[in-house]
């Protein structure tokens, strides 16, 4: 009888304790992939939405330089800006209803209120003092989004 009670304390004990703790292993695996899955879909957001408004500060940069200081730039060079500029803005307009999923809410609302502005800017648009004050709002929007990344990629680590 001893011997059966050795046999079963031999595998019951590893049993009990094991299919235990294999099944908080797993859940503990799922919640960081989880979690690693959705940083790097805000992370992409965030990369997106800060190309895009570097975009229009560099467009925004080139029109001032020709308009305001008569800098001279290449022609060919001007146009690519101005049709990445243009793409930007309707990226942008697409992107500001569904970065409310991947944004922190501060970030959310200073890209709403930078589409607001982009929303009444003509495309292609040359009027130095529009784009001056787009410029300045987007440089603000950018400054704010990295900052909260940052923070976001801080608290990830």
């Amino acid at each position: 009888m001893e011997y059966y009670v050795d046999l079963v304390m031999k595998f019951l004990v590893p049993l009990v304790v094991s299919i235990p703790t294999a099944i908080i292993s797993v859940k503990l695996a799922l919640r960081k992939f989880k979690s690693e899955k959705w940083w790097d879909k805000k992370l992409t957001c965030y990369i997106e939405i800060t190309g895009d408004l570097s975009v229009i500060i560099n467009y925004a940069d080139m029109v001032m330089d020709i308009k305001l200081d008569g800098v001279k730039h290449d022609t060919e060079e001007f146009n690519k800006r101005k049709v990445a500029f243009n793409e930007s803005m309707l990226k942008l307009q697409t992107k500001v209803y569904a970065s409310v999923i991947f944004l922190d809410k501060t970030s959310y609302e200073a890209l709403l209120q930078f589409y607001n502005q982009l929303f009444r800017m003509e495309t292609s648009s040359q009027n130095t003092n529009k784009l001056s004050k787009l410029r300045d709002n987007a440089e603000l929007c950018l400054d704010l989004i990295s900052e909260e990344a940052r923070r976001e990629y801080r608290m990830q680590m």
